[in-house]
């Protein structure tokens, strides 16, 4: 995973690939927090480490805003691949979470 934050966020990058690059860094920080989740017990603490994950992911957001949308369209395609992967693994890490933590058997 580190090589693939030094090949996306690089050096010399544009600002808003760099942005996009933590942002891709984080996702996948987000999904082996939430991967930690095993039982109901294990929910609550989990949780709790995402939280500030989740601010840090939504600071990140609030730094490209003012870049306009075609540059951040333009980053994220640029690093779509990634991005996409990043994004599904940490939705899917998520659900898995919280169905764990209900009683339901993972899918």
């Amino acid at each position: 995973m580190l090589a693939l934050a030094a090949m996306v966020v690089g050096c010399g990058a544009a600002e808003e690939d760099r942005l996009i690059g933590e942002k891709i860094v984080l996702m996948d920080q987000i999904a082996d927090t939430w991967d930690k989740v095993q039982d109901k017990k294990s929910f609550p603490p989990v949780l709790e480490e995402v939280k500030p994950l989740m601010v840090k992911l939504r600071e990140l957001d609030k730094k490209l805003e003012p870049m306009g949308t075609d540059r951040i369209e333009a980053a994220i395609k640029k690093h779509a691949i990634e991005h996409e992967r990043a994004r599904k693994r940490m939705e899917a890490a998520k659900d898995k979470a919280k169905k764990i933590s209900k009683g339901e058997p993972p899918s």
